[in-house]
């Protein structure tokens, strides 16, 4: 499947990119300032949150790009669609609208239950 090879190459080429800029990003946050839209220097406070909120996307990103990638193992390993918690044939229609997602509903509510346990 040269197609998902290079699916797979691809997205793990920028999970790599996406590691290297958050850190880069967390090592100097000291020594860059934030400049707004108008081109002003954010205050200390102001760059901080900047900052913090940036990092905040980057992490998302990188769970985003896990997701893609555990999907495409599975998809390797002729296992893409079945729920990873109970084994069970996922519904295509939760798939086309989160090709990454990797279980079913009542799996996935099962988790978020005995989190707020």
């Amino acid at each position: 499947m040269p197609f998902f090879d290079n699916l797979k190459s691809f997205v793990l080429e920028n999970l790599a990119k996406s590691l290297n800029q958050a850190q880069h990003k967390f090592m100097d946050k000291d020594s860059r300032d934030i400049i707004d839209d108008q081109g002003q220097v954010l205050a200390s406070n102001q760059a901080d949150e900047t900052r913090v909120h940036g990092l905040q996307n980057q992490y998302q990103r990188l769970i985003d790009l896990a997701r893609v990638d555990a999907a495409l193992e599975r998809l390797e390993n002729d296992a893409f669609g079945i729920c990873i918690g109970c084994g069970v044939e996922m519904d295509l229609s939760l798939l086309a609208e989160d090709p990454a997602l990797a279980k079913c509903d009542f799996c996935s509510s099962a988790d978020k239950l005995s989190k707020r346990i």
